[in-house]
């Protein structure tokens, strides 16, 4: 028997976000951004501000970037737009950033942990980046039509009701926003994005018509406005998370089929592969809480019955699995390797 999945949206990856031991504190992240959200190395600018918004009100919260400590405020002064309104504000020294920043950092480097604390003690801690302009960015064409604006490839659109509800909460109308303005010629939609929440990234279906993967088929591109092209969604809660060049963007791509399989040896893993071989590919291994996680090793059988356990160096290159590609539909069972 399938699934229908409504909302098979798992949110894996590398997080966003470190917790610890909460005590009798429960404040937390929600999300974060720069002021100007673009460092332009040319704009003569001494410095840029990162304010966080905070649920709870911790003791203190702090910058630590590489050993180097500065508090955050909520005081409405220095750089805080608006006292005790549960948003902290640091400024930056661009120049800091730009020191330490290198070309494989792919216009988005590391630029330090938010910490919060109470009574001493570390409650969380979160990583941000920021975003580099360069001069290898293309200058493009932007259109404005209605209430967006776009380019070729990206639609930019406000959403104020992203911090009242989950994020997938409001996909529908913001779809359905596009197809007001787009045809209907997209299998996918990523929705992306710059206030930088500090939740993972994930993919769900919108209609599934393929058989034998564990899925029911289903039907739901009405709600989006889409009349029966679009199949899936992904979410990229923060600019770090959104790389199409980039193995997690792939991956998530890779859960509008896999893996919903109701085997017994596959079910207990979904919606990743079980510990196997097939971990070390793009779609990794279910860890606990759901997560995708890393298996960088190989099975391999010995004469007499026995397996070994094996390192695997090509696990970093490693595509999708035989089995999922056969799951996508570009296989036949034939070709699939024994897992």
């Amino acid at each position: 028997m399938g699934q229908e999945n409504i909302q098979h949206h798992h949110f894996d990856g590398c997080s966003f976000e470190m917790q610890f031991n909460k005590k009798n504190n429960t404040a937390k992240a929600i999300s974060g951004k720069f002021n100007p959200m673009l460092i332009d190395p040319s704009d003569n600018l001494n410095t840029t501000r990162y304010t966080i918004h905070i649920d709870g009100e911790p003791d203190s919260v702090r910058r630590d970037y590489f050993g180097s400590y500065s508090l955050l405020n909520d005081d409405g002064i220095n750089g805080d737009t608006k006292a005790d309104d549960n948003v902290y504000t640091v400024e930056i020294n661009e120049s800091e950033i730009l020191n330490d920043y290198q070309l494989d950092d792919v216009n988005k480097p590391f630029a330090g942990f938010i910490e919060l604390y109470d009574q001493g003690n570390l409650i969380g801690k979160y990583n941000t980046f920021a975003s580099i302009w360069a001069d290898t960015i293309p200058l493009v064409n932007v259109y404005i039509d209605s209430n967006i604006q776009f380019t070729d490839h990206i639609v930019n659109m406000i959403t104020p009701l992203a911090f009242d509800s989950d994020l997938i909460d409001h996909h529908e109308s913001l779809a359905s926003e596009l197809y007001d303005v787009f045809d209907d010629n997209y299998d996918f939609l990523n929705f992306i994005y710059t206030e930088g929440f500090f939740q993972n990234r994930g993919h769900y279906g919108v209609k599934n018509m393929v058989l034998g993967i564990g899925l029911d088929t289903f039907d739901r591109t009405q709600n989006y406005g889409s009349l029966g092209q679009l199949k899936g969604i992904s979410t990229f809660p923060n600019l770090t998370f959104y790389d199409g060049a980039n193995r997690g963007y792939v991956h998530e791509l890779g859960h509008q089929w896999v893996n919903f399989s109701d085997d017994t040896a596959m079910g207990q893993a979904v919606p990743h592969w079980p510990y196997s071989s097939m971990g070390s590919g793009i779609m990794g291994i279910t860890i606990p809480g759901g997560a995708g996680g890393n298996f960088h090793f190989i099975i391999l059988e010995y004469s007499g019955g026995f397996w070994g356990l094996f390192n695997d160096t090509n696990a970093a290159s490693n595509g999708f699995s035989t089995l999922g590609l056969y799951f996508m539909g570009l296989i036949a069972s034939s070709e699939v390797n024994r897992i």
